[in-house]
């Protein structure tokens, strides 16, 4: 099982991607990433690399990226 019950990691992992800058998309290994979910109650939040993600719970969307 995933990280969604809606939607498939590979449909998180395509949604991610769009986030980085073309040579980032595919150098980074998104796979290993989804280990760092954490489930709130605005969603999921996911860190890739220094980055941080709010993912919708239910269609796996990046909703907005997190600046701390």
């Amino acid at each position: 099982m995933g990280i969604g019950v809606y939607f498939s990691d590979e449909e998180l992992i395509a949604n991610l991607r769009q986030e980085f800058d073309r040579d980032e998309q595919y150098r980074i290994n998104f796979q290993q990433w989804l280990n760092t979910a954490r489930y709130t109650n605005q969603g999921i939040i996911l860190t890739v690399e220094s980055r941080k993600f709010l993912i919708h719970e239910y269609t796996g969307t990046v909703i907005k990226e997190i600046v701390v």
